[in-house]
């Protein structure tokens, strides 16, 4: 359809007040004085600044897995798939210095 055809431009005409719209929409979200003032009156605790004499461990891990099926004309394709990670790490205070350990195993 070419770009002078009546059709192209009733769509045009149509579209257009959606999109003043949206803009409008975005605009007055991303200037609002409302989302400031909040982010500043929160008053949350502060963590310690340091590691202490003991031993602090931290451990995070993600396990994912999916099928992934693939129909094609000759030969179809399957398989499990996974992307699991784990991760550990540890900090200590000892004399004057912190001492920090961290590992990462991806499967």
């Amino acid at each position: 359809m070419p770009p002078s055809s009546p059709a192209a431009s009733s769509f045009a005409e149509r579209l257009r007040p959606v999109v003043r719209a949206v803009v409008c929409g975005v605009l007055l979200v991303s200037f609002s004085p409302t989302s400031a003032v909040a982010q500043t009156t929160h008053d949350h605790a502060q963590p310690s600044s340091g590691a202490t004499d003991t031993w602090q461990w931290t451990i995070d891990g993600t396990v994912f897995f999916g099928y992934n099926y693939q129909h094609r004309e000759f030969t179809d394709f399957s398989a499990w798939e996974s992307q699991n990670s784990e991760m550990a790490g540890g900090k200590r205070r000892m004399r004057a210095r912190t001492y920090t350990a961290s590992t990462m195993l991806s499967l």
